[in-house]
Parts: C-alpha cells; structure tokens; sequence
C-alpha cells in the first residue's frame, strides 16, 4: 500500500512539473503595444481612409454607433464607414489618454478623445468632439485589433 501511495505522489509531481508554466505577463509593455496601436490607428486612418479603419479591426470586430444597429465584422464596418471616408474634406482624428490590459494580457481598453470635420447637407463645414472607448484583443499572431469601439459626442462643447 505504501509504494502505490509513494508512486501515485511521484506521478502526481510529475506531472505538476511537467506542466506548462503560464507565461508572465509585462502589463507596462502591453499597456504600451495597445496605446501605440491606438495611435497607429489613428495615424493610418487619417492617411489612408477606410480600409485603414477596416483593417484594425478583427474579423468579428463590432461598432456601436450611436444611432442604429449594432455593426459586426469588416464588410459591415466598411459599408457604414465609406460613405464618410469618400466625402473630401471628411476628417477624423483621435489620441488615446489611458489604456489597462488585463492580467493575462490578451484584451485591453483604451479610451480617449476624438474629433470629426465634414460638411453638413446645407453645405456648412461642423466640428464634432466626443469621447471614445475602444476594447483590444491580442490576436494568436500577437497584434492588437479592435474587438469593440464606441464613441459619444460631447455635450455644451464639453470634451
């Protein structure tokens, strides 16, 4: 009886030992990766427009936009999207001010403030400001992509 005890512990240590050790995640550097990507972002979009948009998000990446139906993956993005981007004097610029990653460093958050230009239909050029919340997921590749993004507009010019 004491050696099946005594090789049942071995066994067991074993395997302990022998399974996979979670990796240690560096929260700074990821907080750091998913503000850079934010900004990469917003970089890319003002140069190239809507397939800059497009491509940060993942595949199944989802818009809330602040009227109509939730948005779900590229084709759906795009088509919501283009017909802002194809105006000409269209703009859209955003910096991020905070990002968290959680403990296993696979999704993270960024928020931060945004600022759209365009023209209305009476010919007027507007200004809109707001806030923005955009949740990352690490893809198996590595790279950051938007798994979710939501923007408000402030109220009374406040930002």
């Amino acid at each position: 009886m004491k050696k099946a005890a005594v090789c049942w512990m071995l066994i067991s240590l074993w395997t302990l030992a022998c399974a996979p050790t979670p990796a240690v995640v560096d929260l700074q550097a990821e907080r750091e990766a998913v503000l850079q990507a934010d900004r990469d972002f917003a970089r890319e979009t003002a140069e190239r427009g809507v397939e800059a948009w497009v491509s940060y998000f993942s595949e199944d990446g989802v818009m809330l936009p602040a009227a109509g139906e939730v948005v779900r993956g590229h084709a759906a993005i795009r088509e919501l999207m283009a017909p802002a981007f194809e105006s000409p004097d269209y703009t859209m610029a955003w910096a991020p001010t905070f990002a968290e990653v959680s403990g296993g460093g696979d999704l993270a958050y960024t928020f931060g403030t945004y600022e759209t230009t365009a023209t209305n239909s009476e010919g007027d050029r507007t200004v809109t400001h707001g806030r923005y919340v955009t949740v990352w997921r690490k893809q198996t590749d590595g790279v950051w992509k938007v798994a979710l993004d939501v923007g408000n507009i402030a109220q009374d010019g406040q930002e």
